[in-house]
């Protein structure tokens, strides 16, 4: 396993203590990421599709989409399917305050991201329509990038079930 496997994953069990402090993201969009996002409604739910360009100058090695700070009150959208592309590894996980999506590549199978490459096939299906979401990449150095993308909504106007169970899927290699 290589070093930043090793990482990557210390980081994934530690990240929800650490996903709101300013000291883990800096505070301006993914530089070093572009996205294209696309949704579209199904028998299923709604389907979220991405694609990511790595516009950095360091290989990328984890990508996370996660409810906004802002938007913890009220009904979390619910992901019922998950999928990554060939050489990443990736779990989707729903509690009564936070809706996190978080895709990491496999060290092993060679999945990062490196500078100027695209790579499509993430995507989810969520019970919840289009609304925007926090995107943070974070490259082989272990620097994160915050912005914004699109993804399912919180329904502000329901309330919080603060006692439901957390769930999680693991994805799907697409």
């Amino acid at each position: 396993m290589r070093l930043h496997t090793r990482a990557m994953l210390a980081l994934l069990v530690a990240l929800p203590v650490f996903m709101s402090s300013p000291l883990w993201c800096q505070n301006e969009p993914p530089s070093n990421l572009q996205v294209l996002a696309t949704s579209n409604q199904s028998a299923d739910g709604y389907e979220y599709d991405y694609k990511f360009k790595n516009v950095g100058d360091k290989d990328l090695m984890r990508i996370q989409i996660f409810t906004p700070e802002e938007q913890t009150h009220g009904r979390m959208p619910t992901i019922r399917k998950c999928w990554v592309p060939k050489g990443w590894v990736g779990t989707a996980t729903t509690n009564p305050m936070n809706t996190l999506i978080i895709w990491g590549a496999n060290g092993n199978a060679g999945g990062d991201l490196p500078p100027g490459r695209e790579l499509a096939g993430f995507g989810f299906i969520s019970d919840a329509g289009p609304g925007t979401m926090t995107l943070t990449a974070s490259d082989v150095s272990m620097a994160m990038f915050k912005g914004q993308t699109s993804g399912p909504s919180v329904d502000t106007t329901a309330a919080s079930n603060y006692n439901a169970p957390s769930a999680s899927i693991d994805c799907e290699t697409k």
